[in-house]
């Protein structure tokens, strides 16, 4: 936060003050000013802080990491499923029965462990924050959302209407992992 000190502030027979603005306690530089510029920069900067201070910081860095790693835990597990099934489940069935399963799993595996990793990746976004938790994980949400739009678009249009479930529950469970954290607190 800004803030301004001066050497002879509330000193009227002066008419130059040296002031010395700090950012976070920490001296940036000194400034000459007259006694009513000196005035006038301290009702701006108590202005500027009442202004800001009931504003939470919005943490984008955490929002971003935990939103796509949702997704990235999402398309791993689908990998991993489509894998063992291929390898373990069904070796030796016809290769028809090995990709009637790639086709029908993801459509399943996709949505709920998305809405799953997007509702522990809020939990995760939000576990430092003091306040406005509800509102990180819906953004949370909303990047997993985000990234799943090129499937919704690109994908098979049978399986938009399950597309859009999967983002209007994503945004759900951000938002609701957002108010499990902010219980916690």
């Amino acid at each position: 936060m800004w803030r301004g000190t001066s050497d002879g502030a509330g000193d009227e027979a002066v008419n130059e003050v040296l002031c010395t603005v700090k950012w976070n306690g920490a001296d940036v530089k000194h400034v000459r000013r007259t006694t009513a510029e000196n005035v006038r920069f301290r009702r701006q900067s108590a202005m500027f802080a009442l202004m800001t201070a009931d504003k939470p910081r919005l943490r984008i860095g955490r929002i971003l990491l935990f939103g796509v790693l949702a997704e990235v835990a999402t398309i791993v597990v689908i990998v991993l499923v489509l894998t063992i099934h291929e390898r373990v489940i069904a070796a030796g069935q016809p290769q028809s029965v090995i990709d009637e399963f790639a086709q029908r799993a993801p459509a399943v595996l996709g949505p709920a462990a998305g809405i799953l990793f997007v509702f522990i990746g809020a939990l995760l976004a939000t576990r430092p924050l003091e306040q406005d938790f509800r509102r990180h994980g819906l953004l949370v949400g909303a990047v997993s959302a985000v990234l799943t739009v090129p499937g919704l678009l690109a994908g098979d249009p049978a399986q938009r209407p399950t597309y859009l479930g999967a983002i209007v529950l994503k945004l759900a469970s951000g938002y609701l992992g957002g108010w499990f954290s902010e219980q916690g607190k």
